[in-house]
């Protein structure tokens, strides 16, 4: 992209666009944090439901209303990047990379896991079934969209990649530090620091996603992320009340836990990076 070109589309879509919405983003995961030490205590039902479905969708909201986007023609559907089938064995890779330490612990006797009251009944399993269908569609409309489409995409196009690459990683983790830290509360800093890398890796993991194939396919990364970790398994000094939850035995166990999403991480970016070539190459054939 030349110079010109570059400043064009920077006064089109208005730099300062961008910077205030991740301003908001960033103000809005800190006031989150703070509201969710008091929800956590004399509500913590209102404030799960609050951290999975307004907050997404606030994010959104606000990436809607803060950035727009020049117009631009509409592209014909062949070309438009849609996620098809063939990527799920993609994201369930990665999914599983990300518990790796988790299986390697419990395999050494590390890591023990404790399982909850069979959820097998007809409203446990209804339960399950919102949440497979709801959370992928907000994770969609609402993080992903003003996260990467909106604070990404046009800081991105406009020649400022690395720029647009820290703000959706850095804005993606302090919107999940409610989750993480209610109040800003540290009583478990291994915790909450081994979260806060694991989180930056995997929003580093969706912003490749969506440049590969839009906010369906990240969406879809993250929709299946948050169910899992909600709903089937997670760590136990988590807010969520999962299936199952495990417990390491050692606090040390902190430390690798982050290298579950690196190596997520890894495979995306090795597997995506060799889509991409391949799309080069045919695009090169006569």
């Amino acid at each position: 992209m030349d110079f010109a070109r570059e400043r064009g589309q920077e006064a089109a879509i208005g730099m300062s666009a961008p910077a205030r919405l991740a301003a908001a983003l960033a103000a809005l995961g800190l006031g989150a944090t703070a509201l969710a030490g008091a929800l956590a205590d004399s509500s913590p039902s209102l404030l799960r439901a609050g951290l999975l479905v307004l907050l997404p969708l606030t994010v959104g909201a606000l990436g809607t209303l803060l950035v727009r986007p020049p117009a631009r023609p509409r592209a014909a559907a062949a070309e438009v990047p849609v996620p098809t089938l063939r990527h799920l064995p993609l994201l369930l890779a990665l999914l599983l990379a990300d518990l790796l330490p988790v299986a390697l612990g419990w395999l050494t006797g590390g890591v023990t896991i404790a399982v909850r009251a069979p959820i097998m009944t007809p409203s446990g399993l209804l339960v399950l079934i919102a949440g497979a269908a709801v959370l992928p569609f907000v994770a969609t409309v609402g993080w992903e969209w003003g996260l990467r489409a909106r604070l990404y995409a046009p800081w991105a196009e406009a020649g400022r990649a690395r720029r647009a690459f820290v703000a959706a990683v850095a804005c993606g983790t302090l919107l999940s530090m409610p989750a993480l830290g209610p109040g800003l509360r540290a009583a478990e800093r291994g915790f909450v620091a081994a979260a806060l890398v694991s989180v930056a890796l995997r929003e580093a993991i969706a912003v490749r996603l969506y440049r590969r194939a839009g906010v369906l396919l990240s969406g879809a990364f993250r929709g299946l992320a948050t169910f899992g970790e909600v709903f089937l398994f997670c760590d136990a000094r988590a807010l969520w009340l999962p299936v199952a939850s495990w417990t390491a035995q050692d606090p040390g166990f902190d430390l690798l836990r982050p290298a579950g999403p690196a190596a997520a991480a890894l495979v995306a970016w090795i597997w995506l990076a060799r889509l991409d070539r391949r799309d080069a190459a045919a695009r090169l054939r006569p």
